[in-house]
């Protein structure tokens, strides 16, 4: 035999030997490769659903924070002059309710296995990323702003709105009864000397006798009683605070009236509040990125698999 024929059996035997390999796998059965990788996906898809279970759980608090800032904490936006914190507020209402629906469409994603889902769940979750985002840099800005002549704002809204803007005396009047103080700074009823609802009660009482220095809600409430403990003393004592001519240091104190000022109290106040939001944006985003690292790994998994069945299907 020539040293020819012995090339060109050899090469036939290697052909039908390579054949062999390749096609070893029974038609419909999956490689181990496959099998692998297909346990892998499993195990993303798994993670994927609990991370958005914890987006489901995240939202509803989310929502929840942001509806109770509105209802019950809203009206510091108006003392202050400032609407970043109902714009905050806002923010995370609408954050939550996103992050309740990109908790279903991750969990539809996930289940589904579907490319094009991953897809639009990833691009959803970006956005997310960037609303919560805006959310801790408001709450950020909000904090430097406040630092920033918080009194003297509160003290102008106070003189030239309380009595004459329904929405600023409401907010003042919320304010002072739920941090119970009175005015801005401690001892500083005689700020409100200086404002129109002052000059109105004036107006109305010009007798010394009956004139009111201060509101009702700069007076001690009784809960028990579901009312206040000695209105009268409160807004119109001759012999002591909050009158102008007997509010001295030395002067007989009156135990229906707030001594403390709103001013310290309100910036405790905001700045807990805001620091809840920056935690929240925060750490929400950390969450975001690890779902967003999720997705992308679906949705390249989802494609390998896609490519090696149909290379498998071919080879059949």
């Amino acid at each position: 035999m020539s040293y020819k024929s012995l090339l060109r059996a050899s090469a036939r035997v290697s052909k039908s030997l390579d054949y062999k390999l390749s096609y070893s796998v029974p038609r419909g059965k999956k490689s181990a490769g496959t099998i692998i990788m297909g346990c892998n996906t499993k195990v993303i898809k798994a993670f994927l659903a609990v991370v958005n279970v914890v987006y489901f759980i995240c939202g509803t608090v989310l929502i929840g924070v942001g509806v109770w800032m509105v209802v019950d904490k809203v009206f510091v936006s108006e003392i202050l002059g400032s609407d970043l914190f109902a714009v905050s507020a806002y923010i995370a209402i609408i954050s939550g309710v996103i992050l309740v629906i990109i908790s279903f469409l991750g969990c539809g994603a996930a289940l589904a296995g579907r490319r094009p889902l991953c897809l639009v769940y990833l691009i959803i979750l970006v956005c997310m990323f960037v609303l919560l985002m805006m959310v801790a840099v408001l709450a950020a800005i909000f904090q430097d702003e406040m630092e920033t002549g918080m009194q003297q704002r509160m003290e102008i809204t106070l003189k030239e709105k309380y009595g004459t803007d329904p929405q600023a005396t409401e907010s003042w009047d919320i304010l002072q009864s739920k941090l119970q103080c009175c005015a801005v700074t401690d001892r500083g009823w005689s700020l409100y000397y200086q404002s129109r609802w002052f000059q109105n009660e004036a107006a109305k009482n010009p007798q010394s006798s009956t004139q009111k220095y201060v509101p009702i809600t700069c007076c001690v409430y009784e809960g028990a009683l579901k009312n206040y403990r000695n209105a009268e003393q409160c807004q119109s004592w001759s012999l002591g605070p909050p009158n102008p001519l007997h509010s001295g240091s030395g002067s007989a104190k009156n135990d229906f009236l707030f001594y403390k000022g709103c001013y310290t109290a309100a910036r405790e106040f905001v700045f807990s509040q805001s620091t809840i939001m920056l935690g929240i944006g925060f750490s929400f985003c950390f969450t975001m990125l690890f779902g967003m690292f999720l997705s992308i790994w679906l949705y390249r998994r989802l494609g390998q698999e896609g490519r090696q069945d149909f290379a498998e299907d071919y080879k059949d």
